[in-house]
């Protein structure tokens, strides 16, 4: 099975393909899934056409380049074993993205199967996949939920688990945040929304934390450990793993590897990207884009596009809060603000 998550901040189309290769690749590495492609594509480069195409500026030239080279890589992937697509938060995704799912859908062969998760407001934007096999997913049953809750908090009163059944309405998400707010002691009076409790959990966290939280919300939902240390003054490094681990405790990041992690869900990120002023999110946005040119120059022409995004939300911000002249390097972090 492959995952592709859609970014919601506009980080290019070609992100979550990115994110496909590197799971096609998976533990074996680059040159054994190269070998497998050369031989089972009978000679075909498409990790290198691939590559390429993500390179590319024009759209147009990129996506002609790019779908086909991406169908040969999951038809080949297929042929071995059965392969699920799986396609995450696709209301997010660019229209060049949604093109690529089609052509997918038209032209792949091989025992493939794509599953697509969105809103149900993704069909305006491609009335005709409604004609498509779907399901609309509704709230959880209070049976379901209830099971859901014991099997996440483990020995809890009859009392706890109906509180967080009915005040999370069938929301699977918003019961495990507030499992997740008693095993960290922010549990009191229940908020009445799912974002209020994300806000009530982000100020009960430590100083610490929450600036590795409000970083990692700047540099994507699944990145490097390295991408947020960037983020951080030096003096705060040291303590980054000690306040991954106890993100992960409080279920509000997961690991995806020795260095590498991602949010819990897309809404957490939100929740702390939010709870930063203007001033910060323009300063933090403009030195990640400084980090990717510096530490990524090998790499710059895949990365141009996710530079430019984190460069126009800098101006963005600056723009909308009358800091314009303001110089990124003077932003104080440990102190970040509130959000607005």
């Amino acid at each position: 099975m492959i995952t592709l998550r859609c970014p919601a901040d506009g980080e290019g189309v070609f992100l979550p393909l990115r994110q496909a290769v590197v799971e096609a690749a998976g533990l074996s590495g680059w040159r054994a899934l190269h070998d497998r492609l050369a031989r089972l594509d009978r000679g075909g480069r498409p990790l290198s056409e691939i590559a390429e195409a993500m390179a590319l500026q024009a759209e147009p030239v990129s996506a002609a380049a790019l779908f086909p080279a991406m169908r040969r890589l999951f038809e080949t992937l297929a042929s071995e074993r059965s392969l699920v697509l799986v396609f995450e938060d696709l209301h997010w995704a660019e229209s060049t993205f949604l093109d690529l799912i089609d052509h997918l859908e038209r032209e792949a062969n091989g025992r493939i199967l794509l599953l697509c998760l969105a809103r149900p407001d993704l069909i305006e934007r491609r009335p005709a996949w409604d004609r498509q096999e779907t399901l609309q997913l509704g709230p959880l049953s209070s049976g379901d939920l209830e099971s859901l809750v014991v099997q996440r908090a483990g020995p809890i009163g009859p009392d706890a688990v109906r509180q967080i059944v009915e005040a999370s309405h069938g929301n699977p998400l918003f019961a495990e945040q507030l499992v997740a707010a008693r095993d960290d002691e922010t549990y009191g009076m229940i908020p009445s929304s799912l974002r209020g409790l994300l806000t009530m959990r982000l100020d009960h966290l430590g100083p610490g934390e929450r600036d590795v939280l409000r970083c990692a919300s700047i540099a994507g939902m699944d990145l490097e450990q390295d991408a947020v240390g960037a983020l951080l003054p030096d003096l705060a490094r040291p303590f980054v793993e000690r306040h991954l681990d106890a993100l992960q405790r409080k279920r509000l990041i997961e690991r995806a590897g020795a260095s590498r992690f991602r949010f819990c869900h897309s809404l957490i990120r939100l929740a702390a990207y939010q709870s930063m002023t203007r001033e910060d999110r323009a300063g933090l946005h403009e030195r990640f884009a400084a980090w990717l040119k510096d530490d990524l120059s090998d790499q710059l022409p895949e990365v141009s596009k996710v530079l430019g995004h984190h460069l126009e939300q800098a101006d963005a911000h600056r723009h909308a809060t009358g800091m314009v002249d303001l110089v990124a390097s003077s932003l104080p972090l440990g102190s970040l603000g509130e959000g607005t």
